[in-house]
């Protein structure tokens, strides 16, 4: 089958099969998808059969090794269980200071020294067909990387709200980095975001960063889940949305991570 597609009977008459060896193939293959079906503009009663075109995913890496590392893993596991073929990856991992990561985590300070090297990472993705960025914080500047790209950037901060409002959920707590919580890029008319207490903040992005730097005590746990505990309190649910926060929060949570990784495979393995 070759682009624009084929009929059954063209399918036939260019490989000699019989009608019956062709419906069953033509079958077996859209179960796999590995094909699909639309109806012939010139009689409807007929259906084209195209050939589905393997997507590349690109990954802008490297701003939390271990949570890039896990949604390569978990994009292939889950393409093992439902798919037919193991995903295209291009992972770009940024490299970005300690410093200035502490600065931007913590302090909400020097946001914009990321950016150039973000823009770097985008222009490195542009053979691919979609990219993401596993970390809400980076997407302070999702509108400034897509102006610079050709592909499509899914955004963590999109998806997840579409998910927020699908559930029905109206007060949502925000466990994130302050440079997250201060720039609002979770806002909407629907949903009242409530935020930690200013104290919970700054010590919450200093665990964060500990955990970024496998330097996170028994006592850093004790400490992120009494501020969970306390944000549960005052909302219908709360949103893990520093995605390396799933490392260490389990239970009740909506994850922005799994919501990525859903919208991510959804978009490439089942989208026409």
């Amino acid at each position: 089958m070759e682009n624009p597609g084929l009929s059954q009977k063209e399918i036939i008459t260019k490989t000699g099969l019989s009608p019956r060896s062709v419906k069953y193939s033509l079958g077996k293959l859209a179960s796999l998808n590995l094909i699909y079906a639309r109806n012939s503009f010139r009689d409807r009663r007929r259906k084209i059969y195209f050939l589905r075109k393997k997507k590349t995913i690109g990954i802008i890496g490297g701003l939390s090794p271990e949570i890039t590392s896990e949604f390569y893993l978990k994009i292939v596991e889950k393409s093992r269980r439902c798919g037919n073929h193991y995903p295209h990856i291009v992972i770009d991992s940024v490299s970005i200071d300690f410093s200035l990561e502490g600065e931007i985590i913590i302090g909400a300070k020097n946001e914009q020294k990321l950016l150039p090297l973000l823009i770097e990472s985008v222009r490195n993705l542009q053979d691919t067909d979609l990219i993401l960025i596993p970390c809400n914080t980076a997407h302070i500047f999702i509108e400034e990387l897509r102006k610079k790209s050709k592909v499509p950037i899914i955004s963590i901060v999109e998806e997840t709200t579409k998910t927020l409002k699908f559930n029905g959920y109206k007060k949502v707590g925000l466990l994130a980095t302050t440079s997250t919580i201060s720039s609002r890029i979770y806002i909407d008319k629907e949903i009242k975001f409530i935020y930690p207490s200013l104290r919970d903040q700054k010590e919450l992005s200093e665990i964060i960063v500990k955990l970024i730097r496998q330097k996170m005590t028994e006592l850093d746990k004790a400490k992120l889940q009494r501020i969970s505990e306390k944000l549960r309190q005052k909302c219908d649910i709360v949103l893990l949305a520093c995605t390396d926060l799933r490392r260490v929060l389990k239970g009740d949570y909506l994850d922005t991570f799994d919501i990525l990784l859903k919208s991510v495979y959804e978009k490439i393995m089942i989208k026409k």
